[in-house]
């Protein structure tokens, strides 16, 4: 999981969640959540976690996928999804995410 880095165009990892536990109590509590990736462990964790829950808890929330088989499961599932690199890699992954909170910050400011 990654949210913007300190510099434009820059990611870094969620600090302070250890698991997905902690990371949707505090949504619950916050309903703040910029950003959350999911790779194809997507329908588990709606399985386990609630499907209508997760997708209340994600529904202002920038959804990045990994490819087009954990997209179309999302959306599936009823979760939006912002971002979906090209290629399928964690770094085409990281690189999507910060091109995306790069172009929004450039839109905010310009």
């Amino acid at each position: 999981m990654v949210v913007p880095g300190p510099g434009a165009g820059s990611v870094a990892p969620l600090p302070g969640f250890r698991t997905w536990n902690t990371f949707l109590q505090e949504v619950q509590r916050t309903r703040t959540p910029r950003s959350v990736t999911f790779s194809s462990a997507i329908r588990n964790f709606a399985k386990i976690h609630g499907t209508d829950q997760i997708v209340d808890l994600l529904k202002n929330t920038v959804v990045a996928t990994i490819g087009p088989v954990t997209a179309d499961a999302a959306r599936q599932l009823g979760i939006a999804v912002t971002i979906q690199p090209k290629t399928y890699t964690v770094p085409a992954l990281v690189d999507a995410i910060a091109a995306h909170y790069a172009a929004t910050t450039t839109t905010k400011t310009a």
